[in-house]
């Protein structure tokens, strides 16, 4: 009897203990658990992927500069234009198709790509994002973040004047486009980074008049920016976009983190979240069983 009790006490014992580990584990992993924790019902799944047992979902945290070789970024930074047929590009083809037929009258022409803190694919989502769009019409991918923007080295372009050094007046606008090589109707506005006065001047009537101008010159425009709990400056950018991509890290990023960014969002009245990227999923785990099918087919 006393054996008998003991394991039905450790039994419900171990069932207590998940189910307090899983309700204290506020990580986001699956589409579920965004649609459950914010109601996001747009929400796109970017798998983690590997070559070579090499683990090459790149988190913009992990210091780019440790990944280049002279000005050249590891080429699967941009895995839209050196993998087109992989799975990860084949997500980021079908987040661009959603993002395109978000708006039933036109589709939104400048986006801005967000997320709560670094280290959760930003920029590389924003990367792949503009060279789907290139394919479309003349493109341009401006790097905001003018704290430690990496978007021109992820094209191998070399770091210099950029989109600080306008904002300040020091140079005119066309002196900083640059044309992305191999990369048909793709240019960049390198950031220049490292500006103490960062979120000064991307909250300034400056950047409002640059941004105008690029929705002049070009058909569509990807903003990359900093994350939006640190700094404002991503709040500032998310009124004068027509829509705004969130992206997550699966199995890092909170609800908690997520809920409060929408909140200061809410209170600029920022354009709408046109889709939620949920980036580094591992499709291998348990939770994907009902996506695998899809990617491995």
């Amino acid at each position: 009897l006393n054996l008998a009790v003991g394991i039905l006490a450790a039994l419900l014992g171990g069932i207590a203990v998940a189910f307090l580990r899983e309700r204290m584990d506020t990580r986001i992993f699956t589409p579920e658990d965004v649609r459950q924790s914010i109601g996001a019902s747009n929400v796109a799944v970017l798998p983690l992927f590997s070559n070579d047992d090499r683990v090459l979902a790149l988190p913009e945290s992990s210091s780019l500069s440790q990944l280049v070789s002279g000005e050249r970024l590891v080429p699967d930074v941009r895995f839209l234009l050196d993998r087109p047929n992989s799975p990860e590009a084949e997500a980021l083809r079908s987040i661009y198709t959603s993002m395109m037929l978000s708006r039933s009258d036109r589709p939104p022409q400048m986006v801005l790509v967000v997320s709560s803190f670094p280290g959760e694919g930003k920029t590389t989502v924003a990367a792949n994002l503009a060279i789907a769009m290139a394919q479309q019409g003349s493109t341009c991918i401006v790097d905001a973040d003018l704290r430690r923007g990496h978007v021109a080295r992820a094209f191998g372009i070399s770091d210099g004047l950029g989109l600080t050094d306008v904002l300040q007046g020091l140079i005119p606008l066309d002196r900083v486009v640059v044309d992305v090589p191999n990369v048909p109707n793709l240019a960049i506005v390198p950031s220049h980074a490292g500006n103490v006065n960062a979120g000064q001047l991307v909250c300034s009537e400056s950047m409002r008049e640059v941004l105008q101008d690029l929705r002049r010159r070009f058909r569509f425009v990807i903003i990359d920016s900093a994350p939006l709990l640190p700094f404002a400056d991503g709040r500032a950018l998310s009124v004068v976009a027509d829509g705004l991509i969130f992206v997550g890290r699966s199995g890092t990023t909170t609800r908690e983190t997520v809920r409060h960014s929408l909140e200061l969002l809410q209170q600029v009245h920022s354009a709408p979240i046109l889709e939620f990227v949920l980036n580094a999923a591992d499709l291998d785990s348990a939770q994907y069983r009902y996506y695998r099918h899809g990617y491995t087919e």
